[in-house]
């Protein structure tokens, strides 16, 4: 007797905690909220696709699918951080809960789904039969990219075929394919390095290309002649490059004759000074200063001195480590 009411005490306990397990769950659940006007998508086979959820009063609810076109999707997949490149509609079944927008309109430019055309937020005017969805490209076919570098300028190639990355076979890469690889990303052709067997790791992704062998006129690396047939490759193999920069960090030259305009070195790349995310790192009127010009901020441009049009405020200087002038 004393042993079964000591089975039954202690099965007792066992539910006890069970219940406040799942007690302390659904807390847990509940405590889970969204930002307002974020998005998610949900029943895809893959993470770029699936039915349209927006957030509103930190609630999940679904999307109406009533004029809904590819300049919607265009902008659901921008705000999911998706190119907008062949982004489409799509179904992935029913949703559950509100429907919060309908009759959506996008012009494709919105940052943000809330941002474009809609019914009033919360007006349900359709069931969930016809919730919205989108498929987003992971990537645009030709895109390549360089991963797990020590910079920017160098690592493990991939690129983009059927919008997908995929890493490339180091069988036959030499410097002409690396030099095309860093064309198209914009750094120098010149003094391109190739790597073999895995330099820079080995990655997960497929592997897409083999065999490449570019000529040199060709200024994507998906424009070299490749075998697509990559049976024989192992990652093991996963070719990888190293690129010279177009010029060093914080190099400044003016380009153009007469009216000149300003660059400024950044990333390993020419860009203009007076641009909305340099005017704070270099001080151009006084590049243009020490030059006998002086800056118009309104065209990117040095006129010569004197003139009243200056650049906004810049209170940052990047080093000047040389200035050119082309003509």
């Amino acid at each position: 007797y004393i042993a079964r009411e000591t089975l039954e005490s202690k099965g007792s306990m066992h539910y006890r905690s069970l219940f406040v397990l799942f007690a302390i769950f659904l807390q847990g659940c509940r405590a889970q909220t969204c930002t307002d006007y974020d998005l998610r998508l949900v029943g895809g086979q893959v993470p770029n696709e699936g039915r349209v959820e927006i957030c509103v009063n930190q609630q999940w609810g679904t999307v109406c699918n009533d004029s809904w076109e590819e300049t919607n999707a265009d902008v659901v997949c921008r705000q999911l951080g998706y190119p907008t490149i062949n982004a489409a509609p799509a179904q992935f079944g029913e949703g559950s809960g509100e429907i919060f927008l309908g009759a959506v309109e996008c012009n494709g430019n919105e940052s943000r789904l809330i941002d474009c055309s809609h019914l009033t937020v919360g007006v349900e005017n359709c069931s969930h039969h016809e919730d919205a969805g989108v498929h987003c490209a992971l990537c645009q076919t030709g895109s390549v990219r360089l991963v797990d570098g020590l910079t920017e300028q160098e690592g493990r190639v991939e690129v983009c075929i059927n919008e997908a990355w995929g890493t490339v076979c180091d069988d036959d890469w030499d410097a002409a394919d690396a030099s095309i690889v860093c064309l198209q990303l914009g750094y120098s052709p010149t003094n391109a390095t190739a790597f073999r067997e895995a330099r820079f790791g080995q990655g997960q992704l497929p592997i897409l290309m083999d065999n490449v062998a570019c000529q040199g006129p060709e200024t994507r690396l998906i424009d070299c002649a490749y075998d697509e047939h990559t049976i024989d490759c192992f990652h093991s193999e996963d070719a990888g490059v190293q690129c010279q920069p177009l010029c060093r960090n914080g190099d400044i030259r003016l380009v153009g004759g007469g009216s000149q305009r300003v660059e400024v070195c950044v990333g390993g790349g020419w860009s203009t000074a007076c641009a909305n995310d340099l005017r704070e790192e270099v001080d151009v009127n006084e590049v243009c200063d020490r030059l006998g010009f002086s800056c118009s901020g309104t065209t990117d441009t040095c006129t010569p001195a004197p003139t009243d049009v200056t650049c906004p405020t810049t209170p940052t200087v990047i080093p000047i480590r040389s200035v050119s002038t082309l003509a």
